[in-house]
């Protein structure tokens, strides 16, 4: 199994072509596909719907795609007769990081004790997964962020022994010249996930090395990487595809450290550009999702509540936009989470970020009322 497709399942199925870089430029842009977007297909009141409800009607969605062997499958939406080829079965071990999150989250946001036990359930078996893959499970670099959040709720040093076990081997894909690898080097995205989990194995060894090169990856996916794609443009800069994937990273880097200069890049990108205003530019949830989790970390760090409005107005829109269900009927009613406008596959790690996403609004909207 090529390890750029896993990867991409793990980090929101069916979008691996969408690799950017970040860096603000000027010149006249014009939004791929404003006039042909179609309407939002909305419920009525969608947006009073409670998102601890959805989170959990979302994740019960997810709950009915877990196999027997404790993994999660993908099939396409076929109910609508749209859809001639209906024997998609992808099955990916990776995927339980996201749902371990999911899960993670939900505990949080609700205190069910189930939801933990679920979470270190999937967590377990993707580690299981990682151990038994070729090349010491390399594939298995890009899900170290999950498992970080739940070794920060639990302090099992099973999780931090997995991530420990990790550390070096990202420090050292630099030089690796696997194609797969190379391809992971040559994204946005991926970068920006490599320098944000750098910066979370730095807070459990301390060791200087780790966040210097995160930083370094958060330059490399600013400048470095050949498909700076522009989605939009607002006050006169231009935001490119995936740019707030580095920006989570550089918010991982200000939690580890303290470090204001990375705090204010993080806060730039969400104070020019906007993602929340322009949301609708934003067609594949790989971009989305990632400015929805960063405004979400703006809130923590700051207490400023223009960063949780910002975010509650990007997850309002995935549930009317997004949201497959009965009420919304945009494939078949299923109750995934689609990851662009036109999608048919059920995109588990999309909705399971999203269940995180969601579960973690509502206990900051929570903590704040």
């Amino acid at each position: 199994m090529k390890s750029q497709f896993v990867v991409a399942a793990v980090l929101i199925l069916a979008f691996s072509s969408l690799v950017a870089g970040y860096y603000y430029f000027t010149g006249t842009v014009t939004p791929p596909m404003q006039e042909e977007r179609p309407a939002v297909q909305a419920p009525a009141e969608v947006g009073k719907t409670a998102h601890l409800e959805a989170a959990e009607r979302i994740q019960s969605f997810i709950d009915t795609r877990r196999t027997e062997d404790g993994y999660y499958r993908y099939s396409y939406n076929c109910e609508n007769g749209l859809e001639t080829d209906c024997g998609l079965d992808l099955v990916y071990g990776s995927t339980n990081s996201w749902t371990a999150l999911s899960n993670l989250r939900l505990y949080q946001a609700t205190g069910d004790q189930a939801y933990l036990e679920k979470a270190r359930r999937d967590a377990d078996a993707v580690m299981d997964w990682c151990d038994a893959q070729p090349d010491d499970g390399k594939i298995c670099l890009w899900i170290l962020v999950q498992i970080s959040e739940l070794y920060e709720e639990t302090g099992d040093q099973r999780y931090a022994d997995f991530l420990l076990g990790k550390g070096e081997m990202l420090l050292g894909i630099i030089n690796d010249k696997d194609p797969d690898v190379v391809w992971q080097r040559n994204s946005t995205m991926m970068i920006g996930i490599d320098a944000r989990e750098l910066a979370a194995i730095y807070k459990l060894n301390g060791d200087q090395r780790y966040i210097d090169e995160a930083k370094i990856r958060v330059k490399e996916a600013y400048f470095g990487t050949p498909d700076n794609y522009p989605l939009y443009q607002f006050n006169g800069n231009n935001y490119l595809e995936n740019s707030c994937w580095p920006e989570l990273a550089n918010m991982e880097i200000y939690e580890a450290t303290g470090d204001q200069a990375s705090l204010e890049q993080a806060l730039d990108l969400l104070d020019t550009l906007d993602p929340a205003t322009n949301v609708f530019y934003m067609n594949f949830l790989t971009n989305l999702q990632s400015c929805n989790e960063l405004y979400l970390k703006a809130y923590e760090a700051t207490g400023d509540k223009k960063y949780l409005e910002g975010a509650v107005k990007m997850a309002d829109f995935v549930l009317a936009d997004r949201w497959d269900t009965p009420e919304n009927n945009l494939v078949s009613g299923s109750g995934t989470i689609l990851s662009d406008d036109y999608s048919k596959v059920d995109t588990l790690t999309d909705a399971a970020y999203m269940v995180a996403i969601l579960s973690q609004i509502h206990s900051m909207e929570a903590a704040a009322a």
